[in-house]
């Protein structure tokens, strides 16, 4: 059966088939009809009723040990129609949240600084509407388009979509119900494939074996410390065994580094419990996604639909670095134009790669946690991923729509006080950055506190210029201090955002990214212009069957104007364009920049005074370049439209000196200085800005799939681009992240 033929069965109601549920886990094997289940060996029968005593009568003396857990879940052949479903997970409750937990392992954690925080536990940001403003839209009641998810043709479904009807706490089940194989380039290739095969030994004894049975045999072993899961990894991964470095996971794990890793209660929390639940996951991996996972490439209007307990079990392969041909980006790979997915970058050392950094040791954290999160209590929702593509054409210069409201906020955040809204992912083209390196700026923290959203890069193509990547429903498992060198896990976050039809969270994140610009003059040319209003009109664009009152407002920022060079007061413009053209409300955070906001408001209250248009202020704008003072932008720019649109003076005007929009707010010259000195705000807390060497550090990144002559800074060495180009050819030279988005400020 093709992949497309079961995409089309969703709409039917599934065949009748027998599922037998197990008493500790809700879980989703079917069983076949008269199907009898085969003999079973006796240790693995103790095992299992071992398993079964402990939870029915709620004796929590007995935990399984690893390596007995591992072997029972990583037979050589699982019957479907076993009587029995193994758990998953051995210490997971039955479901019931009045359950006892009876499996979770005898570590005493102090958990005093750990309490969940929620949005509702903060101070929400100031929020300083438009004149005549009113309040803001966000899910719910707005949608996020829902209809398409009922489209087979646009939307790829990888469960039973009609479990999503049932009112039960159980996870959708896969679809279908089989495995099949799908090894092409349209596909991702899964680890799992009988067409995965590896070349192990030397010489003479070199010979070709299935890749999938080699990881299972790694996985099924106990694994009782980060030199097993190096060893585990190198072992399906020879041809790297002399050239990835394991030295952050290490000192993340040696008591004795001084590194800042994990304590004691949380090295034996991650070794006894979180790690043998993820090599589980792993070895789940056929039943857990049976069919084959589209690509989503360039160009292609499309959307994947994943049951949360399907990206844990593909971030789990991620971390295991189990994906086949991902690890090599290199120009002319198979994979050159997609992302990193497998997490042996994130493993590797910092500074001359022997240390483990603080901001590395915190993505670790970020990490673990998540999955003791997802391993302890499986979720039950859905994610969504869409591949939107706009077509080019639009007509600024004749649209007379007038613009839309624009709400100012400098000390909230997009993720906290943008709650229900579209929440923009200040994004790398290749989606990530660089999450799995060093990179840790806006793009990378918010998939660090979401990780259900890196399981983007293992389908999501670069993106052109007139794509965006729109998730929703990732769920939010973190909370963070800090930004860039300063960032910090701070403990675990409750997501309480309620749920649509589908069981995806209300919360839709969109990817686009922004052009980089080495100097302020090159970004208002005309082709600039065009393509950074046509990126953000893709992001925040709704069909046209979605009523203005439906529409969610756009929470967004100073979107490329970090280490990208964008200008924040042209990016403002730019994105109030286009969330006018969408017929959505414009939230804006600038991060402190209280100047940003009073100077936005003033002529934004202007431009409304005058019926000024969207196409009159685009006009307006590209009349910009050339002018004198032109290259200082920033204020500059406000001042020149306040007196072209608002003050009926002709184009010759412009040529006088600056005029200050607000007298308080600093001149156009201290518009930069004013960008570097600005602290940066994450959620109610303030840190200090990143010292010059964090923002050289940052500068120091590239992208994962080729961003180096583009995106690198004029302070680049000639041994840093060297570097560059050696880790984009796949030499053996360190693999390098994604420029971040901002350097000073938080976002």
């Amino acid at each position: 059966m093709s992949h497309k033929h079961g995409a089309d069965n969703l709409t039917a109601p599934p065949a009748k088939r027998k599922f037998r549920q197990s008493s500790i886990l809700n879980t989703f094997r079917p069983v076949s009809q008269g199907s009898t289940a085969p003999a079973k060996s006796p240790s693995t029968q103790k095992a299992k009723e071992s398993r079964v005593i402990a939870v029915e009568s709620g004796d929590q003396a007995r935990v399984p040990d690893v390596g007995d857990a591992s072997v029972s879940l990583a037979q050589k052949e699982f019957d479907m129609a076993d009587e029995y479903t193994p758990p998953l997970f051995p210490s997971q409750g039955d479901g019931d949240a009045d359950a006892a937990d009876v499996g979770s392992p005898s570590v005493d954690v102090d958990d005093s600084d750990l309490s969940p925080q929620s949005s509702q536990s903060r101070t929400p940001g100031t929020i300083a509407p438009c004149d005549g403003g009113t309040k803001l839209r966000s899910c719910p009641p707005c949608v996020t388009d829902p209809g398409h998810l009922n489209q087979p043709d646009k939307c790829v479904f990888l469960f039973n979509k009609h479990d999503v009807e049932r009112d039960d706490k159980r996870p959708p089940r896969p679809w279908p119900s089989g495995y099949e194989d799908k090894w092409n380039s349209q596909y991702v290739r899964l680890p799992c494939s009988p067409q995965n095969l590896v070349v192990l030994g030397k010489g003479d004894e070199r010979n070709q074996q299935s890749r999938w049975k080699v990881i299972e045999d790694a996985l099924s072993k106990p694994l009782q410390n980060s030199w097993d899961i190096e060893e585990a990894i190198l072992s399906y991964n020879p041809h790297y065994s002399q050239r990835w470095n394991f030295q952050g996971l290490h000192q993340f794990f040696d008591a004795t580094s001084g590194s800042g890793g994990a304590d004691r209660a949380e090295r034996a929390l991650y070794l006894q419990h979180t790690i043998p639940a993820m090599a589980r996951l792993v070895l789940n991996l056929p039943h857990v996604i049976p069919a084959g996972i589209p690509l989503l490439k360039r160009s292609q209007k499309r959307t994947l639909v994943l049951s949360q307990l399907q990206i844990a079990c593909l971030l789990a392969n991620a971390f295991f670095c189990t994906f086949p041909r991902r690890n090599s980006t290199g120009r002319g790979s198979e994979y050159a134009s997609f992302p990193s997915i497998n997490f042996s970058s994130l493993f590797q050392g910092d500074h001359g790669r022997n240390r483990l950094s603080p901001r590395r040791a915190a993505k670790l954290r970020c990490i673990f946690h998540y999955f003791q999160c997802v391993t302890a209590n499986i979720p039950n929702g859905a994610v969504s991923f869409e591949r939107r593509t706009q077509p080019a054409g639009h007509q600024w210069e004749s649209n007379s729509d007038a613009l839309g409201e624009i709400h100012m906020c400098d000390d909230g955040t997009i993720e906290d006080d943008g709650e229900g809204m579209i929440q923009a992912d200040f994004a790398n083209k290749f989606i990530g950055g660089g999450v799995l390196n060093r990179g840790c700026v806006q793009e990378e923290i918010r998939l660090l506190i979401c990780p259900e959203m890196l399981v983007s890069r293992l389908f999501c193509e670069v993106m052109s210029d007139n794509e965006c990547v729109v998730m929703v429903g990732a769920e939010r498992f973190s909370s963070y201090t800090g930004y860039s060198d300063t960032f910090r896990w701070s403990g675990p976050y409750q997501d309480n955002t309620p749920c649509d039809e589908w069981r995806r969270r209300h919360t839709t994140v969109v990817a686009f990214d922004a052009l980089v610009f080495h100097d302020k003059p090159s970004q208002f040319r005309a082709t600039a212009l065009l393509r950074e209003v046509n990126k953000a009109r893709c992001a925040f664009s709704a069909p046209e069957s979605v009523p203005l009152v439906e529409r969610a407002a756009i929470a967004t920022g100073n979107w490329g104007c970090g280490a990208f060079g964008g200008d924040a007061y042209l990016k403002a413009l730019l994105q109030l364009l286009a969330s006018s053209a969408a017929g959505r409300q414009l939230l804006y955070f600038t991060f402190g920049r209280s100047s940003l906001s009073r100077d936005m408001l003033s002529l934004h209250r202007a431009m409304q005074a005058n019926e000024v248009t969207i196409g009159e202020l685009w006009e307006a704008i590209r009349s910009y370049s050339g002018t004198p003072g032109s290259a200082a932008g920033g204020r500059h720019l406000y001042s020149y439209l306040h007196r072209r649109l608002c003050s009926g003076a002709s184009d010759t005007d412009s040529t006088s000196a600056t005029s200050s929009l607000d007298p308080a707010a600093p001149s156009p010259g201290d518009n930069m200085e004013d960008t570097m000195s600005l602290g940066s705000t994450t959620r109610s807390e303030h840190s200090a800005a990143p010292s010059p060497a964090a923002c050289k550090d940052d500068r120091d990144s590239v992208a994962d799939g080729g961003l180096a002559a583009a995106a690198a800074d004029t302070e680049h060495t000639a041994a840093d681009a060297s570097e560059n180009v050696a880790s984009k050819s796949g030499s053996s030279g360190p693999d390098t992240d994604a420029v971040e988005e901002s350097l000073t400020l938080p976002y």
